[in-house]
């Protein structure tokens, strides 16, 4: 688990804020920061959650959807990888607010 200061504040929120929306927002940015740290089983896990709490989250729903691509490539030749590389760079992308 990352200890990084902000990873430390954004749980924190979690315990702490009581709306929906912001929570939401809270796991989606956990989502990101777990697939910069390559770890798309976890941003998998703080996807659902804003999901849950969000359901007309559209942002998670993409990176849902991305990451469903990304286990397909995973299973292709290593040749395919690099289609993987490139739904991830997209994907980041997409994360960041308008």
């Amino acid at each position: 688990m990352d200890r990084s200061p902000r990873v430390a504040e954004l749980h924190r929120l979690l315990v702490e804020e009581q709306d929906e929306g912001r929570r939401a927002e809270v796991h989606l940015e956990l989502g990101r920061i777990a697939l910069e740290q390559r770890r798309p089983d976890l941003a998998i896990r703080h996807f659902r959650e804003a999901l849950l709490l969000q359901p007309g989250l559209e942002r998670a729903r993409q990176a849902l959807r991305a990451l469903g691509e990304l286990s397909r490539v995973a299973d292709a030749s290593m040749a395919e990888a690099g289609r993987g590389r490139r739904a991830i760079r997209r994907l980041f992308g997409r994360l960041k607010k308008p």
